[in-house]
């Protein structure tokens, strides 16, 4: 059973004050990410190519208090963007694409 966002994110900042997130992207938002230098110093962004082709590696140090935050900004790059760690929070992400295709009669 999945627990709501607001649980989890309490969870996840009990067991640790800072939550590494990666966030693997296309090109396409390479703006709004580096946008983000303002907002997290912290972050880190790598540049790579695939087979699919070029991506982009989003990293950023958060305190568990602001990942639902970064889910909201996370949800408008949906389909650019996919979630990779932490687990809990790519999973969230993944069970909400679910819930969009359901919607849609998927």
């Amino acid at each position: 059973m999945l627990l709501p966002l607001r649980f989890e994110i309490e969870r996840l900042d009990r067991l640790s004050n800072v939550v590494n997130v990666l966030e693997r992207t296309s090109r396409e938002t390479k703006t709004q990410l580096q946008q983000g230098e303002c907002r997290h110093p912290t972050q880190k962004i790598r540049k790579g190519k695939r087979s699919k082709g070029p991506y982009i590696d989003y990293t950023v140090d958060l305190p568990g208090r602001s990942l639902n935050e970064f889910c909201l900004w996370g949800y408008r790059f949906r389909n650019a963007a996919k979630i990779l760690t932490p687990p809990e929070l790519a999973e969230r992400h993944y069970k909400a694409a679910l819930n969009v295709v359901q919607s849609y009669g998927g």
